[in-house]
């Protein structure tokens, strides 16, 4: 017999999931907009970004109700506690995604700073996909994916935000007098990468809630002596 946890739980698994595509999709029109220079679509992001604070409190409350309903332990009590977790990395991309749609809204493409918009155009197309298969694996408690991918990913992000922010410099070197847009696109590219380590942050609760043990799958940086 299903017990009524199993169905609450499915329900909590739902909303999470609809708001990782809303995340997913702004952080994706974020990109678009940059690169093509879309204020329309921009604007949309920045004037919709509620939605995204209003379904982290509705899942953290249906979180809170589960636990408080139910008590429940062991398996169940992990998933509840990944949710509440994970909603929250989630919430801060959908931050970061509108903090891009602003920049768009700001920038005045530039013929010289085309090269730079097109590693932009690169690496936000890396970090939708990367986030949309953080999602898919959450969906599939596919914990292996995060094990397997996470450092990966996470080098590769970095190292699209080093040539980024190379080429930035390289340009300001040239185009003194775009330094304004040129830092502009520095903190676009940082923002991507803040994306990338939500993403790989829901990487590491779905490993938690695989086997309730907190990993980190990012690389460690240590500082030289």
């Amino acid at each position: 017999m299903k017990r009524l946890i199993d169905k609450e739980l499915a329900q909590l698994d739902a909303q999470f999931t609809e708001m990782g595509v809303t995340v997913a999709e702004a952080i994706g029109t974020a990109g678009k907009s940059m690169v093509r220079g879309d204020t329309r679509s921009a604007e949309e992001i920045v004037a919709h970004d509620h939605r995204i604070n209003e379904q982290e409190m509705k899942l953290e409350q249906k979180a809170l109700e589960i636990i408080a309903l139910h008590q429940p332990i062991t398996n169940d009590l992990r998933e509840v506690v990944t949710i509440l977790k994970a909603v929250s990395d989630l919430e801060h991309a959908g931050d970061h995604a509108r903090d891009i749609a602003l920049a768009s809204i700001q920038q005045k493409q530039e013929p010289a700073l085309q090269p730079i918009l097109t590693l932009i155009e690169q690496f936000s197309m890396f970090i939708e996909k990367l986030m949309r298969d953080m999602l898919s694996a959450y969906v599939k408690k596919d914990w292996r994916f995060a094990e397997q991918n996470g450092m990966h990913l996470a080098t590769e992000a970095s190292q699209q935000n080093v040539k980024i922010n190379e080429a930035c410099i390289a340009a300001m070197k040239q185009h003194g007098e775009l330094g304004e847009q040129i830092l502009l696109y520095v903190s676009v590219a940082n923002a991507l990468e803040q994306i990338c380590d939500c993403a790989l942050n829901i990487g590491e609760w779905i490993i938690y809630g695989h086997s309730g043990e907190i990993v980190e799958i990012k690389p460690v940086t240590k500082l030289e002596d």
